[in-house]
């Protein structure tokens, strides 16, 4: 994981988009970290970690061309994310993992 405190999330199946994301995510000002996620699992098995950092969280449509045998799909992210992130009320609006199924 990039040294910044500041990451952007990104799920996303094509190299091609990840790509065009990375390079995006070069040219914004700050110090920005990216960690790419090609799978839903993935994703929530390094949850705890990755949103105490993250600014930026994108989710792609379709996992059809992931590498991962079983990527997930989006609704299965968003309903994660639904259930397990909520946004603190600091400044800066962190977002926290919760460690019960809903709230």
């Amino acid at each position: 994981m990039h040294k910044s405190p500041d990451i952007i999330v990104i799920l996303e199946g094509n190299i091609s988009r990840l790509e065009i994301m990375r390079g995006i995510v070069t040219s914004l000002a700050g110090d920005f970290g990216l960690r790419h996620f090609d799978a839903v699992g993935e994703l929530r098995a390094h949850a705890s970690i990755v949103f105490q950092h993250a600014r930026l969280i994108s989710l792609d449509f379709s996992l059809d061309n992931s590498s991962a045998p079983v990527p997930g799909n989006e609704m299965e992210a968003v309903e994660f994310l639904i259930r397990h992130v909520r946004l603190s009320s600091t400044p800066h609006r962190q977002a926290t993992l919760e460690r019960w199924p809903r709230y």
